[in-house]
């Protein structure tokens, strides 16, 4: 019984060290995208922040990704780039284009870094298609395809029901 309380104690203390941090998302229009040199350990590396105009309050909110982890010049420049275009993209809506553009939902845990990046449909804005649906999850639109409307064969004409 003497051993078990220090063996459940260390248990115990090894979960609460293991926790998962709790993250929260982001979702909104990219507004920003900055790129700053920041030294870590006598490094100089890249350091990528995004300013977001979170759909849920209506204001800015900057998240950035850990430093050197993002560069235009490393495997996730794509990251990068694709929210340089996100912030520079315009959203138009009209009678004549619906082309809402530059969404993206941030997965940031409490310290504010990104830990996960998805981008929107040129369609979505704030969760939401332009017909006011909802986002389905994992940030891709599915439709589904509308069922073959055939007509019925004619008794008179049963050729019909080929094309004829």
């Amino acid at each position: 019984m003497k051993k078990i309380a220090p063996t459940l104690l260390g248990v115990m203390l090894a979960c609460n060290l293991c926790m998962p941090a709790i993250a929260r998302d982001i979702t909104g229009k990219v507004m920003a995208v900055y790129h700053e040199p920041v030294v870590v350990n006598a490094k100089t590396l890249d350091k990528v922040s995004v300013s977001v105009n979170n759909c849920a309050t209506n204001q800015w909110e900057t998240a950035s990704y850990s430093p050197g982890s993002v560069s235009d010049d490393n495997n996730l420049g794509f990251l990068f780039n694709d929210l340089a275009n996100a912030a520079r993209s315009v959203a138009m809506k009209n009678q004549f284009m619906n082309s809402v553009s530059g969404h993206v939902t941030l997965s940031v845990n409490e310290q504010n870094t990104i830990q996960k990046t998805m981008f929107w449909g040129y369609n979505w804005e704030c969760g939401q298609d332009l017909e006011g649906k909802s986002a389905p999850a994992g940030g891709v639109r599915t439709t589904p395809a509308a069922p073959v409307q055939q007509k019925p064969a004619s008794p008179a004409n049963p050729l019909r029901k080929f094309g004829f």
